[in-house]
């Protein structure tokens, strides 16, 4: 309700005018019924036969040029006046909907031609190599017969050749480095770490150690690797968004290079989870970029988990929708409502319907929804298949609960449990073993709320086989989840960081989970567990870094001496960090059921 002066100097209230209400009737041809009385100064005005009766007096004082103060008042709460159009913002909202749709198909039609081109690429890589490692057997079998006519010349007294023993060296390790240890036929072995939070000082110095410009993040992760690379799966929670896309930034807004997951790829890891709260930190341009990183860069052999693509509803179109009984301001500021059947039409000086000749109709975008049956499925040396999902409490931004406009992919909730049973339902049907990570509980903080436990329950009844938790940056402590069908779940609420410059002594100390899956036999029951978690085992890990974050990598307890402790740059705002605290932090909140510190 809009207060208005009139000429005297009273208040005068006014109601807004629309022709949903009674003071106008939407549609012009019922308006001989209505009447006008929407606050003071306002005439009743009612129709007889035809309408013509209410109308004679005043067409003769208007012939005469006199004009009373009703009529004078009328005319000014006549006077159209611009209010916020809902329904504007509805038809604006509409067509950047469909706009950004359109965007996200040229998006994904590009995100296409350049994987193609990728992959083109890395074949011609792959072509050079095969060609290089050809010449280097071809140089070493002449080497070789060098020697032996060498010897043979020289009577068998000693080597008269001597080979480039760096290069052997460069072959061999490169050829068993990635190779994992042996299983067992129905064994896999998998490990997980925490959150990888990538923030400036990290990749900064990644950047002074570069050669060629860009960025080195391989002393970031290599007292790590070779544990990594034991393990035939190793999880990771990418806590930012790596692309190359976006220029790199620290808090709150994360963006990591691209360098960095590669790095992350060569330490061994294989499934990266890219659901949490900072999957919005960069908007639709963030998500865009960081799928264009992973889907597209990266080789085929890894599985990507946590944003699930926005597609059309299968055989839903977009298509024109006609308004009726609507009132609203066009462009310029001028008064238009529409009547039953959506023509336009407005008010002239006189109070005189007056029509366009137009219908107000708007594109409605096709229905879209999220493909929460797009399972990433990891496949197993030994022929079986491991499902990954990733669900998160909350994202960051304005509104925690939702993604942005236009996002050509979205996180799931732990709340959308419909959604959530559904998936792993599906998960459990397409796959061996279902692996779950939860975004989840309250940061900095080593208590494991009621919601995490009862989020944990209802995961494994669902189906979950191994719960990964991240999210509080310290660590938290693990369990045995029985489910309703009788089955045991392995449970570790937190991680901890795997790396961060953050500036608290319990946001030094990480766990990587170290366990085995353990398939079912051909030949055993059907009421047996398809999978069994074999020996989890928490062990310790600590991000070390100098004073100012300086020299920061990743590194294991087990070997972590006093004087590494002591000179640790933590021990600036914390000097109690000491072995002996990071043990006592370690026994305080983690099982030593699970526990391995030696």
């Amino acid at each position: 309700m809009t207060r208005y002066t009139d000429n005297s100097g009273n208040d005068a209230e006014r109601h807004r005018r629309s022709t949903r209400s009674g003071s106008r009737s939407a549609d012009p041809a019922s308006r001989g019924t209505g009447e006008r009385s929407s606050g003071s100064g306002r005439t009743r005005r009612t129709a007889g036969s035809g309408g013509s009766t209410g109308r004679s007096s005043a067409s003769r004082r208007r012939a005469s040029g006199t004009r009373s103060s009703d009529e004078i008042q009328y005319d000014q709460n006549l006077t159209p006046r611009r209010y916020t159009n809902r329904r504007g913002d509805i038809q604006e909202m509409e067509q950047e909907l469909a706009e950004a749709e359109r965007e996200g198909k040229e998006r994904k039609k590009r995100r296409a031609a350049r994987k193609r081109k990728e992959q083109a690429r890395r074949k011609r890589v792959r072509m050079i190599r095969l060609l290089v490692l050809a010449a280097v057997v071809i140089l070493c079998g002449i080497l070789l017969v060098r020697c032996a006519l060498g010897r043979r010349d020289d009577g068998g007294q000693g080597e008269k050749v001597i080979t480039n023993s760096a290069d052997y060296s460069a072959v061999s390790s490169t050829s068993t480095e990635a190779v994992p240890e042996e299983n067992t036929e129905n064994d896999v072995s998998l490990a997980a770490v925490g959150d990888n939070l990538i923030h400036p000082r990290i990749y900064e110095q990644a950047q002074a150690r570069s050669l060629n410009g860009g960025y080195d993040f391989t002393y970031t992760y290599q007292d790590v690797k070779s544990f990594i690379k034991k393990h035939e799966i190793a999880w990771i929670n990418c806590e930012t968004l790596i692309n190359d896309d976006i220029e790199p930034a620290g808090y709150p807004y994360f963006s990591t290079p691209a360098a960095c997951g590669e790095a992350l790829y060569e330490a061994g890891f294989n499934v990266f989870s890219i659901g949490n709260n900072h999957s919005y930190d960069l908007g639709v341009e963030g998500i865009e970029a960081t799928l264009n990183f992973w889907q597209i860069e990266m080789p085929d052999d890894i599985v990507v988990t946590g944003l699930w693509d926005v597609v059309t509803v299968e055989g839903s179109e977009p298509y024109e929708e006609t308004y009726t009984n609507y009132a609203y301001y066009d462009e310029e500021g001028n008064w238009r409502g529409t009547d039953g059947e959506g023509n336009i039409y407005y008010f002239d000086e006189y109070g005189e319907v007056v029509y366009t000749g137009e219908k107000y109709t708007v594109t409605v975008p096709a229905e879209t929804t999220v493909a929460y049956n797009d399972i990433p499925i990891y496949r197993c040396s030994n022929g079986k298949t491991v499902a990954f999902l990733t669900y998160t409490e909350m994202t960051n931004g304005d509104d925690s609960a939702s993604a942005p406009r236009g996002a050509t992919a979205e996180v799931i909730y732990l709340w959308q449990t419909d959604i959530i049973k559904e998936q792993i339902e599906i998960a459990d049907r397409a796959a061996d073993a279902v692996v779950v990570s939860c975004h989840w509980g309250t940061e900095d903080d080593h208590t494991i709320t009621d919601d995490q436990r009862k989020e944990a329950q209802f995961v494994a009844d669902c189906g979950a086989d191994l719960i990964i938790g991240c999210h509080p940056h310290v660590i938290q402590d693990a369990e045995w989840i029985e489910t309703e069908d009788g089955r045991k779940v392995f449970c570790a609420y937190s991680l901890g960081n795997f790396i961060s410059t953050q500036q608290s002594a319990d946001n030094m100390i990480g766990l990587a989970l170290d366990c085995t899956l353990r398939f079912r036999d051909e030949g055993a029951k059907e009421s047996d567990p398809e999978v069994t978690i074999v020996d989890p085992k928490l062990i310790p890990l600590i991000t070390d870094y100098g004073t100012n974050g300086t020299d920061c990598h990743v590194t294991w307890f087990e070997g972590y001496t006093s004087a590494q402790a002591s000179a640790h740059g933590i021990t600036d705002t914390y000097p109690n960090f000491s072995l002996d605290y990071i043990r006592r932090q370690l026994t305080d909140y983690v099982d030593p059921e699970f526990l391995q510190m030696d």
